[in-house]
């Protein structure tokens, strides 16, 4: 009986899979909101999680059903969950926690002791965690606002006037619609945003065809500049010319009566593979650096060995008249001089070490942190000036899931690994040597894995 149960319930869920690989899942909101359950076969069953028992059958609920259907783990392979809108839950001394077996906690460091290392979180309340489990602590900066996110309208933009020679004739204007930019056309818009002297700019650009960018940074002049007769051109102030194509990415300072110099061209292999792609952009003006990551991945570093020769605080895009290009999602803000990439623990670390912003270490153990100050054998540190540290614990031989347990991810990253004793909609239980018995919001989770 059981066994034809078990047959009837995978019959069931097939035959919802197949109905709502169409259309039909509109009438639950759409799956981009939806749980996911992902089976092993690689089949995906859209709905919701009702329950993870301590036998480990899976609830599993949906509008069309009319009850609840029990998988067992055996046959799911992981859960996913819609992103929840991030939220600020109080980011005093707020730390990344890594284990020795690189799992992955985040909350606002209380406490080291010799025996553990206490976060108070939002999604767990106060957690201690041995010191013998913990590789490292990252601290993450509290963002500052940015100085400047949009587009909202054209209001503030000045709509540059292309030479129609360059472009044999055709010419247009960027348009506004849904809060961004659009230009089928050579196009230009500019404006005045207050680019800080160590800025990030960020922003989201899809394409269709090649395309053909090239981006003013720190300009003091809102209409675009040939470069090919720059020198008689109205008197503008120096900027950085980036320009950007479906495969290479160059960068040339611009100023008048100046040589035009190139400070490097780079291939880039990936966008020529993509119609869309996330821009980010360092400046930094006493080191005279100026950077760009592309999707989270640094595509290429410039330094320029003569002065700075950006001389505004502007911006300008120009659509070279090639393919189509959106922009969205505009945002200027403070930049701190440090690249976001995650640290990865240094092997052989036997002491406690202190790894700081500036690019300089400390090596000593660490006595204790208190208001927001590390207390360290050579000295007090403030949290602020520390990059990550580095324990002197040995990281775990086998960082991989155990038989029989699961990996919850956390939907701003890293995950932890246990066993799971219950999960409920509101409620989560999940228990390991390496941080004890935790309830958790299950809000905070972006997807289980079995």
């Amino acid at each position: 009986m059981k066994a034809m149960n078990n047959r009837i319930i995978r019959a069931l869920a097939t035959a919802s899979i197949l109905l709502f690989s169409c259309a039909a899942f509109a009438q639950t909101n759409g799956a981009r909101n939806a749980e996911a359950l992902i089976f092993k076969n690689g089949d995906t069953l859209y709905g919701q999680l009702q329950s993870i028992g301590p036998t480990g059958g899976v609830s599993w609920t949906r509008s069309d059903l009319l009850a609840p259907v029990l998988f067992t783990q055996s046959q799911i392979s992981e859960i996913e969950f819609p992103a929840h809108p991030a939220s600020d839950h109080g980011q005093t001394n707020h730390c990344r926690v890594q284990l020795i077996n690189d799992d992955q906690l985040e909350g606002n460091l209380l406490q080291i002791s010799e025996q553990e290392v206490i976060l108070e979180t939002w999604y767990a309340n106060v957690i201690h965690l041995p010191r013998k489990s913990v590789l490292m602590i990252v601290p993450i900066p509290a963002s500052k606002p940015p100085i400047f996110t949009g587009p909202i309208s054209l209001d503030g933009w000045t709509q540059g006037t292309v030479n129609p020679a360059l472009t044999g004739g055709d010419t247009g204007e960027w348009k506004f619609r849904n809060q961004a930019f659009y230009a089928s056309k050579s196009a230009s818009i500019a404006r005045i945003v207050g680019l800080p002297d160590s800025a990030k700019l960020e922003f989201d650009m899809a394409w269709k065809g090649f395309f053909y960018l090239a981006i003013a940074l720190y300009t003091d002049y809102l209409q675009p500049v040939n470069l090919l007769t720059k020198d008689t051109d109205p008197n503008f102030g120096g900027f950085y010319s980036l320009q950007i194509n479906n495969f290479s990415v160059d960068l040339l300072p611009v100023k008048r009566n100046e040589q035009l110099r190139r400070l490097g061209l780079t291939v880039i292999g990936t966008l020529n593979q993509k119609t869309s792609a996330h821009f980010d952009i360092r400046m930094n003006k006493s080191r005279k650096l100026i950077a760009l990551i592309i999707d989270g991945v640094l595509a290429k570093s410039w330094t320029d060995i003569d002065s700075f020769a950006g001389e505004g605080k502007g911006l300008r895009f120009v659509h070279q008249g090639q393919g189509s290009l959106k922009l969205s999602n505009i945002k200027v803000s403070e930049w701190d001089g440090v690249f976001d990439e995650a640290p990865t623990p240094l092997p052989g670390i036997t002491e406690d070490t202190t790894y700081l912003r500036d690019s300089t270490t400390k090596a000593g153990s660490i006595l204790g942190f208190q208001n927001g100050n590390l207390n360290i054998t050579n000295g007090p540190l403030s949290l602020n000036r520390v990059r990550n540290i580095q324990l002197g614990n040995k990281r775990s031989p086998e960082p991989t899931v155990p038989a029989g347990k699961v990996r919850a991810y956390f939907a701003t990253g890293g995950g932890i690994t246990g066993t799971l004793e219950q999960w409920e909609r509101n409620r989560a239980v999940i228990s390991s040597p390496n941080f004890g018995r935790l309830e958790i919001n299950p809000d905070v989770f972006s997807k289980l894995e079995f």
